[in-house]
Formats: C-alpha cells, structure tokens, sequence
C-alpha cells in the first residue's frame, strides 16, 4: 500500500498494488475489484480508479489512521462501532461479506470510521465453502471449522464482536501463544463479558456476547446491532443534555443526536433536533439550521413516497421542493453531485414524467433518501 499525491488535482491517495502476481492473484484481485467497487457508502472505503494492466492496483481514499492506532474512550468506541455496522449493514443488503474485520482494516477519516481491504469479500449467492485465508484472533468458527457451516455475512457479525471488544478493553477475547491455541480458544471457550475488564463497557455486553456466539444463526444482524447502539447512544445523549447549563456544549450533544435520528432514518426527530438547535443559534447557523430542518420534513415525505409505487413526475416534484427549502449553494452542490442530482437526472431520461418507478429505482431512491439526509447535516455539523 502506497500513499501518493495524484497529479491531476493534487489530492492524497493510497494505492494498493498486488506483492505478487499470478494467476490466483489476478482472480483474487478480480473479485476483489469487482466487489469493492459496487459499495458506495460514506463508512466504506471508497475505490476511485483501478486497472489491471500493466501492473493491477486500486486507487482509493487515503486515511490516515486505523482502529489498530487509537485508544477509546466507552463513549468513542460506541460511536466507532454504530458506523461500523452501518457500513456492514449496507454491504449486506448488497450480498456482500467482509470476512476480514479487524482493526488495521478499519481506517478513520476526518474522525470517520470506513471499513478497507475487501479481498476475502464475497458475494454471498456464490459462497460455498469456508475460506482458507483470514486473520487467526478475528476468526469466526465456520472459518475454522466446517462442522460451524459457511463463511457468511454472520462471519462479519462474530468479528464486529471480536473487534469492539478489544477497543472496548485493550484486549481479545481469544488468545493464544499460536494459531493452534487461538482456533481451540475460538471453537471451545466462552470468553468474560467486556465489563470483566473495564466496567463502563457492561453497557454492551449483552450485544457483544450475542456476536460471539459459536453458532452463527444466534448472532445478531448488523441491522439489528445498528439499532441496539443507536438506542444505547441516545439514551446517554439525552441524558448528558439534560445535565448540560452550557449553550455550547447543549449544542454538540443536539447535533450528535440529530447524527443519530439520520443514522436510523428518524427524519422527523432529525428535523425536531435541528430546530433546537436553531433555539439556541444565532446569525447564519440558526438560519442554515431551520432551512434543513425544513428539508428533512420533505425528505420523510419523500422516502414515504418510496412505499407507493410512485410516478418520477412525483418524485422530481418533491425533490424540487427540496432543493428549494436548502440554502441556494447547498442545492447546487446537491443538484450538481453525482448520487444525488445526477440520480434524478438519469431517472428522468429513463422514464416518462407519468411512468411509475420500478424496483431498482425506488431501491436508489431510498439510498438517495440516506445519502442525502447525511450530506445535508456534514454542512451544519
């Protein structure tokens, strides 16, 4: 992996190119290529150009640091942890594993957490054996044994547990002195509960020890994780709000909380937040702040019409209104961005103003929905 400065604008980037080069890794690469390059989320690392000739290599974001650099405190490992799963959430839904979660492959970006290196992905519909290859402490059973079953998108639910452990604690929950020991520990031993070794971390033991269950089908979802942290983030923002005597400090808690609601998709507690914040603002935040308040109510509308088998004519009309409740810079950045003003575009020289949506594009449609909720609060918070 190489940290270059591109020399068409300038910009930092990490490029990875293969050690070796053979016919088993030009089809590792391949996969590799393919699978990364369809997950476009802003908790994955994001691929922006690839080749393979003359020498294979990808281009991608660069971070500067990963999870393996930094100590945490309960509370930042939550907030780690909640954007983890969201990025697990959306490669899942899209049928692809990670298979190779630990914390060198979890970088952070502008205080981001994005989920890297993708090579032992897989699409699920194509898994048919456990993998060979995959980091000893992070294993998860069926990596180690097929009695466990295949690898699968809940092999990433026991290394999600495995890695907000050891952040949670500084340790791993299995250990050994070689890979022997380490698969024993892994196949036949219970580990403590995190609160064991630091007692802030009781607040997740119970979603941890549901990750490290031996037997994939009692893991949770990351959907499902998504929602327990989020429920657990909440309940502590809302709590330190009403402890808080400080404009200043009220007004971070109100935007972590507004973060949270868009995470999970709570539009109108995003837009109720927002006009709080707004309360207690003044000058161009507090104007900024009701505007997008304003353009979340839309959104929910939007996302609402996703249920009804809509009319692009309904669609563009609504998302006119949307661009209208922005500030004017906003929504031309917006209208001008390729997931998001492109979208409508294409969508319209597809299909006629009466057509009715079909599957696919109310599936974009409601990614649309998420991505634009998040990169309207990026230009409040």
């Amino acid at each position: 992996m190489y940290k270059v400065r591109r020399k068409r604008d300038g910009e930092l980037v990490a490029v990875k190119i293969p050690k070796g080069i053979d016919a088993m890794t030009g089809k590792s690469f391949l996969r590799e290529l393919t699978n990364w390059r369809n997950l476009r989320h802003e908790n994955i690392v994001e691929i922006s150009d690839a080749n393979i000739f003359p020498v294979p290599y990808l281009e991608m974001e660069y971070c500067d640091k990963s999870l393996a650099d930094i100590e945490f405190s309960v509370e930042d490992a939550l907030n780690i942890a909640i954007q983890i799963a969201e990025g697990l959430k959306y490669a899942h839904s899209k049928g692809i594993a990670h298979k190779d979660l630990k914390p060198q492959n979890v970088l952070i970006k502008n205080g981001k957490a994005k989920i890297s290196d993708w090579g032992l992905s897989k699409v699920l519909s194509e898994s048919t054996s456990s993998l060979q290859a995959f980091s000893p402490f992070y294993a998860a059973p069926e990596q180690i044994s097929k009695k466990f079953g295949k690898t699968d998108e809940k092999t990433d639910i026991w290394q999600f547990g495995v890695l907000l452990y050891e952040i949670l604690t500084g340790r791993r929950p299995f250990e050994g002195d070689d890979v022997v020991q380490i698969a024993f520990s892994i196949l036949n031993e219970e580990p403590a509960p995190p609160s064991t070794f630091r007692k802030e971390a009781a607040i997740v033991d119970e979603i941890v020890m549901k990750c490290l269950r031996k037997r994939k089908e009692e893991r949770p979802s990351a959907e499902e994780i998504h929602a327990y942290l989020a429920k657990i983030l909440k309940g502590r923002l809302e709590k330190q709000l009403e402890a808080s005597k400080d404009f200043g400090e009220s007004r971070e808690i109100l935007k972590s909380l507004a973060r949270l609601h868009t995470l999970t998709e709570e539009y109108e507690e995003t837009a109720r937040y927002l006009l709080k914040i707004a309360d207690i603002s003044s000058g161009n935040e507090r104007e900024i702040a009701r505007k997008i308040a304003n353009a979340f109510r839309l959104l929910l509308e939007m996302r609402e019409i996703c249920e009804k088998h809509p009319r692009v004519s309904d669609v563009v009309e609504k998302y006119e209104m949307i661009l209208d409740a922005l500030p004017a810079n906003m929504a031309e950045a917006f209208d001008a961005d390729e997931r998001i003003g492109l979208l409508f575009k294409r969508m319209k020289a597809e299909l006629r103003d009466e057509q009715h949506l079909d599957t696919q594009h109310i599936e974009e449609l409601r990614h649309f929905c998420h991505l634009f909720a998040e990169r309207c609060l990026s230009y409040l918070l």
